[in-house]
């Protein structure tokens, strides 16, 4: 599958794990596909000897279980390990759902509905001389239907990934409010009703309004669009 159908898998992840920046998770989700273009690059794989230390199921497996325990300790969080170990193995199983990509005749400039010539399987199971499996899903259907495929994929999983965002800061700001009887000014959440503040309230407020808005802060480290939310809390009397 292409690069577009890879990162879709990127944004769709990103909700389950705040912390991960998304460049991380698209980096995860082509990261076979790096593999291949360097070891192409290096000679240790080619056409003739394919590219089972790329994309063979049990390398796959072996760079997924890898990048989920880097990830694991850089974020110290079992989730993001987790989630970012399934993202690298994501992108063999997209792969074995599409390979072979046959479009050769495929021109981007004429845009013709036009098919490739059906190729084998090419994803070994273990190394080079293992057998190689695929489902064909790409030898069925014509390069555009291929690339609406694609498109679509992505523009699902951004429109997704932008909900989360617009509610997990939502949210937050209503937890906040809600917590503190609405004292709270700036941006207060629809309802919420603001009261006058008792003197040495208004710390203990504002180190929880602290501590909430750094619980969103790795959030929005990943956002593709961020929004400022200034908060003003000062004891009356």
């Amino acid at each position: 599958m292409g690069p577009l159908g890879h990162f879709s898998v990127g944004l769709a992840a990103k909700p389950a794990v705040p912390k991960v920046s998304l460049g991380v998770l698209l980096l995860a989700a082509w990261i076979l596909d790096v593999f291949a273009l360097a070891l192409g690059f290096t000679g240790i794989e080619r056409a003739e000897i394919g590219n089972s230390w790329s994309h063979g199921l049990f390398m796959s497996v072996v760079w997924s279980v890898a990048f989920g325990l880097l990830a694991k300790r850089i974020y110290r969080d079992y989730r993001a390990g987790v989630v970012v170990g399934a993202v690298v193995f994501s992108h063999w199983v997209l792969d074995f759902i599409s390979h072979p990509i046959p479009f050769t005749s495929f021109s981007w400039h004429s845009w013709q509905w036009s098919y490739g010539q059906p190729l084998p399987c090419d994803l070994p199971l273990l190394f080079s001389n293992s057998p190689r499996v695929c489902l064909g899903l790409y030898n069925s259907i014509s390069a555009v239907e291929a690339t609406i495929l694609e498109f679509g994929m992505f523009i699902t999983s951004k429109r997704q990934l932008r909900q989360f965002q617009i509610e997990s800061v939502k949210f937050v700001g209503t937890q906040v409010t809600d917590e503190e009887s609405g004292a709270v000014g700036g941006n207060v959440a629809p309802g919420a009703s603001c009261t006058t503040l008792e003197s040495g309230q208004g710390l203990q407020i504002e180190q929880k309004l602290r501590a909430s808005f750094a619980d969103l802060a790795p959030l929005k480290g990943g956002m593709l669009a961020e929004r400022n939310v200034v908060v003003k809390v000062a004891p009356v009397g």
